[in-house]
């Protein structure tokens, strides 16, 4: 179940309210929805959300709790001027529960910073009060440079031996 594709033709809309429902996912579309301010979609089914919604500037309110969502896009780390972000009782692994725990500028700012990470193959993850390195780093095989300062590490994983381009 997901809201029709042909929603976006709601181009005035600035309020989309859609708790409580039996919703599986959101349409692509919904990055086109540029007037939204506010999207409460709790209580769904929801497992994914589309990198669209990285279109949504405007969008001050995002309630997602007791969803199925495993993973955030690292696009919604463009909505920084997000002023809620629920994500109470959902599965996530990214970004990890530390971050996550540390509020809506901190899961923005990790986001964020995986997004510039992965197109200039430097990451940034200094400060993210990380226990581990998260497993999505060792997606980025062409990484040239790793920042983990200033986190709660008390190892570094054998894993970053297949970084042959880190310095």
């Amino acid at each position: 179940h997901q809201l029709p594709s042909n929603f976006e033709r709601l181009t005035a809309l600035t309020d989309l309210r859609a708790d409580n429902n039996k919703l599986t996912a959101l349409p692509l579309e919904i990055g086109g929805m540029l007037r939204l301010t506010e999207m409460r979609i709790s209580g769904n089914m929801i497992a994914k959300i589309p990198e669209s919604i990285s279109n949504l500037k405007s969008l001050n309110i995002l309630h997602l709790q007791s969803n199925q969502l495993r993973r955030l896009p690292y696009e919604l780390g463009m909505l920084s001027d997000l002023q809620q972000l629920d994500l109470r009782y959902n599965p996530l692994a990214i970004p990890p529960p530390e971050v996550v725990a540390d509020g809506k500028d901190k899961v923005i700012e990790y986001l964020y910073r995986f997004l510039v990470g992965k197109r200039e193959n430097a990451l940034n993850l200094s400060g993210m009060s990380l226990r581990s390195v998260p497993p999505e780093v060792f997606e980025m095989d062409q990484l040239t440079s790793l920042n983990l300062c200033h986190n709660k590490l008390e190892r570094l994983p054998e894993d970053l031996q297949k970084f042959p381009h880190l310095i």
